[in-house]
């Protein structure tokens, strides 16, 4: 068969003006109607002689009608778009079938047998022809972008690189942009701010901007604290203050209010076995709330017992008491500890 077959196309449909019937799906018994079950009646075969009746002349026009209609609507290369009605009269769209999408531009080609679904909104069992385009961009899983819809989408890229490379825009308003260099390095421009707001090695290491904490999986609870020494908080170095190191009066602070004092002092004795001295003596710096304790150990000289009296937040009584030997020395290096708040 050739081109030059191709048969002659009609623009007027068969007895458009003329009388005619809507066809019924059955005939009445005894009638001479034609009907889509039936198509003429037995009755219109039979000698008017032994009880028939002639066909209707309405009811070929209404066939011939119909036919042409169709032959018409096919010959001007219209397709159909999809009818729940018929689909369900006929049981569903058959596999190989095609129907025009109610955007009028997308074709879909049926791929199962007794097909009800819509493809416009449920695509199972339908596939989207290749020829079918859009010329924009959304959520759709099954469009295919033109080149007008990529070059509206997308800007030109010597608009937005600034680093040589690749650039996809994200946005219509178009002040937004991922870029990707030659050598693999990945930024987040904002046109309206006019500079980087996010970058990436190549390695992905995030070199610039910062990701909000609930979007690092990786992270756990205390990465998402703040630095202080309160409730919930996380105190950095400049909460564990030390002072005095190399010294005689060493004074260590921490978060919590504890104060830990460590200091040496030159403590004086009686010569006398038995016989203690008192010496009244001041912590390196007062405690703010409270004592907790003060305790004491010997350098040298340990015939002498040495205890902490009478302390306060400010500081206490050093006792010491000769226990053995006579004469010798009348004073020795002791170290103390303090605890407080």
């Amino acid at each position: 068969m050739n081109r030059t077959d191709s048969p002659k196309k009609q623009p007027i449909v068969f007895g458009v003006n003329g009388p005619r019937e809507d066809l019924p799906d059955t005939t009445p018994s005894g009638d001479n109607t034609a009907s889509y079950n039936s198509g003429f009646p037995p009755i219109t075969m039979t000698l008017k002689s032994a009880g028939g009746l002639p066909p209707k002349g309405q009811d070929m026009n209404q066939i011939l009608y119909e036919l042409s209609a169709l032959s018409r609507w096919s010959s001007a290369g219209a397709m159909n778009t999809y009818d729940s009605a018929f689909a369900t009269s006929i049981g569903g769209y058959p596999s190989g079938s095609f129907i025009l999408g109610d955007d009028l531009k997308t074709i879909y080609r049926c791929t199962l047998n007794g097909n009800l679904n819509n493809p416009n909104t449920i695509p199972t069992g339908w596939e989207k022809q290749p020829g079918s385009v859009v010329q924009g961009t959304g959520s759709s899983q099954l469009d295919v972008i033109s080149q007008k819809g990529a070059t509206d989408t997308f800007a030109l890229k010597s608009y937005f690189d600034h680093f040589g490379g690749a650039t996809l825009m994200f946005n219509g308003a178009r002040d937004f942009s991922l870029q990707i260099s030659d050598a693999g390095a990945l930024s987040l421009y904002n046109a309206t701010l006019d500079q980087t707001v996010m970058a990436w090695s190549p390695t992905g290491e995030l070199v610039s901007g910062t990701v909000g904490f609930d979007r690092v999986a990786e992270l756990k609870s205390a990465a998402k604290k703040d630095f202080g020494n309160g409730a919930g908080q996380i105190p950095d170095m400049s909460f564990f203050p030390l002072s005095g190191v190399g010294t005689d009066n060493l004074i260590a602070k921490f978060p919590n209010g504890l104060i830990i004092q460590v200091f040496r002092r030159i403590v004086n004795n009686s010569s006398t076995v038995g016989v203690p001295v008192v010496t009244s003596t001041t912590y390196p710096t007062p405690f703010p709330s409270g004592l907790w304790g003060v305790f004491a150990t010997k350098a040298t000289y340990a015939q002498v017992s040495i205890s902490c009296e009478s302390a306060t937040n400010t500081g206490f009584d050093i006792a010491t008491v000769l226990n053995t030997g006579t004469g010798g020395s009348t004073s020795s290096n002791a170290y103390f500890i303090a605890l407080g708040y």
